[in-house]
């Protein structure tokens, strides 16, 4: 037993000398791997956020250029109807006249 404590005590101490710093070493890398790949996650997260408010903001431009259209053709119909009611009252004005 005696011997046994001999030769156990040696090992257990380059173990200790040598493993204490190999875990740290370990739990660094695993805490850094952990971060980088919830960074990802998070720069993944933020790509898919952006690529879906650029969809939001190509579908307000093309509403907005069919409403900008709709406005345009309303406002010839307008012009165009005011020009007939302007006649039309010149008109009403210069049979009156006569």
């Amino acid at each position: 037993m005696d011997r046994f404590l001999e030769n156990i005590i040696p090992l257990i101490s380059v173990m200790m000398v040598f493993g204490i710093p190999l875990a740290a070493i370990l739990t660094h890398h695993q805490r850094k791997m952990a971060e980088l790949i919830h960074g990802n996650n998070k720069q993944h997260s933020n790509d898919q956020e952006v690529a879906q408010l650029q969809e939001e903001v190509r579908q307000l431009r093309e509403r907005s250029s069919k409403l900008l259209l709709e406005v345009d053709d309303l406002r010839n119909q307008m012009r165009v109807l005011g020009s007939r009611e302007i006649s039309d009252i010149d008109r009403e004005t210069q049979n009156r006249l006569q």
